[in-house]
C-alpha cells in the first residue's frame, strides 16, 4: 500500500509534504493536529503530526482544514479542496487553522 503523503524538498521553503497518491476533491488526506489537552490555548492543546509540521502555506492551497470529533475534543485534518495528483506539494492557508500553530507546539 502506497503512503498517503511524504516529506520532501520543497521549491518554496526547505521541506514540504507531497501527495503519495492521487487524491479526489473532498478526500481526507490525514490528521494534521491532534488534541492532547484542554488549557484553552490552542498552541499548547494540540500536537502536530508530520503532516501538520511540514505542510507549507499557500494563498491558493489544495487542502482545507476540517475539525473531526465533537466540541473541540477531536483533531484537525486536512482535506483535498480539489483533485490532487501524486507528487504534488500539499499546501494549506495557515489562516484556516485558526491559531498561531508555531510557538508552543510540541
Amino acid at each position: 500500500m502506497a503512503k498517503r503523503y511524504y516529506v520532501g524538498e520543497s521549491t518554496t521553503v526547505d521541506q514540504g509534504v507531497f501527495a503519495g497518491k492521487d487524491f479526489r476533491e473532498c478526500e481526507v488526506i490525514g490528521v494534521a493536529f491532534m488534541r492532547r489537552k484542554f488549557s484553552g490555548k490552542p498552541d499548547k492543546d494540540y500536537r502536530r503530526t508530520t503532516l501538520g509540521k511540514y505542510v507549507n502555506h499557500e494563498a491558493h492551497p489544495n487542502m482545507v482544514v476540517t475539525q473531526r470529533g465533537q466540541r473541540g475534543r477531536g483533531s484537525l485534518s486536512f482535506v483535498a479542496s480539489k483533485n490532487i495528483r501524486k507528487g504534488a506539494e500539499l499546501t494549506v492557508s495557515y489562516r484556516m487553522i485558526g491559531f498561531e500553530g508555531k510557538t508552543d507546539f510540541e
